[in-house]
């Protein structure tokens, strides 16, 4: 199984969780008239199944592209401090100064 199926498989579970906390939140609401909808119509149940399952699917698609984007994407170091790039490491040289020996800082 290649990693962008095990992604896709990891975001499964949330994206129905979330599709299915959406539906109840729907329902509870009666947004649209969904919960007469589905209680007196004979196969309201069918189109509920079918909402959470749609939803669930756009959901997991959704989080499934974010985890593509967030791949490519370059951590910061874990000891909080910003590493400079190697071609920004070059050293400049002060011009000596007049009365020392030593060089300006």
């Amino acid at each position: 199984m290649t990693s962008h199926f095990r992604l896709f498989f990891r975001q499964l579970p949330t994206g129905f969780a979330l599709s299915a906390g959406v539906a109840s939140v729907m329902l509870s609401a009666d947004l649209a008239g969904v919960w007469q909808l589905a209680t007196s119509s004979e196969h309201g149940l069918v189109g509920l199944a079918a909402l959470v399952a749609f939803n669930g699917l756009l959901f997991t698609l959704v989080l499934f592209a974010i985890g593509m984007v967030l791949r490519g994407v370059e951590r910061r170091p874990a000891t909080g401090r910003r590493q400079l790039p190697a071609r920004a490491a070059i050293p400049i040289y002060a011009p000596r100064d007049e009365h020392t020996t030593t060089y300006r800082r």
